[in-house]
């Protein structure tokens, strides 16, 4: 039960480290102009293909793995640790292991670790002495790092590495700091926990007891930290040859003293491997290492994340500022704007009213918008054609808010604020350009054009957030408006004149009594006269709503809409944002 809780442990971690490693992969991916973007996006491709790897070994035994250099005596520490004289090959030759010796009870068990090697590169073993202390392990013997096979042997190298749980790193006591086996084995060792990966000096008895103890030891670990960057407390020195079965100790090579950490170094490995669950706990802590190595190298890459922050604000501004310019640019520079909304607002009332006083409202409102069409107009074609067809237009369209938004504003109306927004960006870019190229973006960023969305793009928003403000404040005031009292109001004198004129000439042809023509004639200029007087206290009260205070509040929620705005429409500042969540 503890080994099954564990395995549900370790794929849950697995999972979700994927899910978190592949959003990350995912959000690089679209981020082009950050320099580290690359290379962080390849470390997490490699941590997904651990992922996997691990996964894949759940079920099988531990991987203990030796590697070094030639001559540093790993095949003796191979024999040994299987209790066997000869199991793999040693010797002076070099390289004297041309294949990965693998020690196995079945050789099904190592199925696994070979479905991704080639068989011809592979030599199964086994050894009855080591039968018990290796019952959950699988022991590898490897190529040398420095073979003079370097092409085959170390992509043989670098496949077993990658499937193994523990690695065995060893150097030879009289000389442990070459720096091709240092260099080869460390992108390997950054993937691996400390409790996983065990530091020897081989023919440790080959060196005298004191120098070894107070100078080569310490020494070695201070060039390690130095070579990988990482501090390893223990050490393990060894002469793996004392533990074979049969020695054969030549005259001038046995031991100078009797200090060996051989055992210590056998019970490390066998002790906590020998329960079936040790696989699972090794790859939990691989699983965790990787999670810690890959966030501590995206925090390393990430160093300027504050600085990021603060430039951030300052595009925002920038991008802010430009949008206000904008916006002085619209009302300054376009003579059309106050008959453009004033167009819409009557549009709207003529939309809500009803009675006689809406039909004057809705004729109104087409008077409007025909001057404001003949004021845009005059300076573009034919302009007696263009006006009939604006005429043919507003016969056909009902005085809604919509048609009125749509047919506001051609295709040139933000032509010179989107003109002022670019001048802004151009004024303004270079030191935050500079300021970007300081914290890892690419010298591209200078350019304008990384940073200013194309032409569509920004008159859709300025379009956007301009016709939402008018939108808004129309709706509002045209709603008070267009309230009942106030329709009651003013359609009153007109409706109850145009009843009273009726029920008279209604009575009076009951009566017999024919109603002369200038009857008529006198009512219809007193109802004619009382709906105007209605009509012109009407448009006193509009004016109060309308005009310049119209206009002035349209901006205020204008400025208002930008302020509140979370997305940009600067793609930079899209691709920062980005970044900045991932940290």
């Amino acid at each position: 039960m503890q080994h099954e809780a564990m395995t549900l442990t370790v794929e849950g971690e697995l999972a979700g480290l994927r899910s978190r490693v592949e959003n990350i992969t995912n959000t690089l991916a679209t981020i082009t102009y950050w320099e580290d973007a690359a290379n962080l996006q390849a470390q997490c491709q490699h941590v997904l293909r651990q992922i996997d790897t691990i996964h894949e070994q759940l079920e099988y035994k531990l991987v203990v793995t030796i590697v070094g250099g030639g001559g540093i005596g790993k095949s003796t520490l191979f024999n040994a640790l299987a209790m066997s004289d000869d199991l793999s090959k040693t010797g002076k030759k070099r390289p004297t292991t041309r294949k990965m010796i693998v020690h196995v009870q079945n050789k099904s068990d190592a199925k696994a670790l070979l479905s991704h090697i080639d068989h011809d590169d592979v030599r199964m073993v086994s050894s009855v002495n080591g039968g018990e202390a290796l019952a959950n392990i699988i022991l590898v013997d490897t190529p040398d790092t420095d073979s003079s096979e370097n092409e085959p042997h170390h992509q043989l190298l670098k496949n077993i590495i990658r499937r193994s749980d523990v690695i065995l790193c060893c150097f030879k006591a009289e000389n442990p700091k070459r720096w091709d086996n240092l260099n080869f084995l460390k992108p390997f060792i950054e993937q691996y926990p400390h409790e996983h990966l065990y530091i020897i000096l081989t023919f440790a008895d080959r060196q005298d007891e004191t120098e070894l103890k107070e100078h080569i030891v310490p020494d070695f670990k201070k060039h390690l930290a130095k070579a990988w960057g990482r501090n390893f407390s223990q050490l393990f020195s060894i002469s793996a040859r004392r533990y074979l079965p049969n020695p054969n100790w030549e005259t001038d090579a046995k031991p100078l003293h009797q200090f060996d950490q051989f055992e210590e170094l056998r019970n490390e490995i066998t002790g906590s491997t020998t329960k079936p669950s040790a696989v699972v706990s090794s790859s939990l802590a691989r699983a965790l290492f990787l999670k810690v190595t890959l966030f501590t190298n995206m925090a390393h890459s990430f160093k300027h994340l504050a600085p990021l922050q603060e430039v951030r604000k300052e595009i925002g501004k920038l991008e802010h500022q430009a949008k206000q310019e904008a916006l002085t640019s619209l009302i300054n520079e376009d003579r059309e704007l106050r008959p453009k909304i004033n167009a819409m607002f009557y549009s709207r009332l003529a939309a809500n009213w009803w009675g006689p006083i809406g039909w004057l409202v809705a004729i109104w409102f087409r008077l409007i918008a025909l001057a404001a069409s003949w004021q845009s107009f005059r300076s573009t074609g034919n302009p007696a054609a263009l006006l009939s067809k604006r005429i043919y237009s507003l016969a056909k369209t009902q005085p809604t808010s919509k048609n009125a938004t749509d047919n506001a504003y051609d295709q040139n109306f933000y032509a010179n604020a989107i003109l002022r927004y670019r001048d802004i960006f151009l004024q303004k870019w270079p030191p935050i350009a500079d300021r970007l190229v300081q914290l890892g973006f690419s010298n591209h960023v200078r350019d304008l054009t990384v940073v200013m969305s194309d032409q569509q793009v920004l008159e859709d928003n300025l379009s956007s957030h301009w016709l939402n403000s008018m939108v808004r404040e129309v709706e509002r005031r045209t709603a008070i408006l267009s309230s009942l009292p106030l329709q009651l109001l003013f359609n009153a004198a007109p409706i109850l004149l145009a009843i009273i004129f009726c029920l008279e000439t209604v009575n009076q042809f009951l009566a017999h009594h024919y109603l002369p023509a200038e009857y008529f004639l006198h009512g219809l200029v007193a109802l004619g006269l009382t709906l105007l007087i209605s009509f012109f206290l009407f448009q006193f009260i509009v004016r109060a709503f309308s005009s310049s205070r119209l206009l002035k509040k349209v901006c205020n929620n204008f400025t208002y809409e930008i302020e509140k705005e979370n997305n940009s429409v600067c793609p930079l500042i899209k691709e920062i944002d980005r970044l900045l969540r991932l940290f």
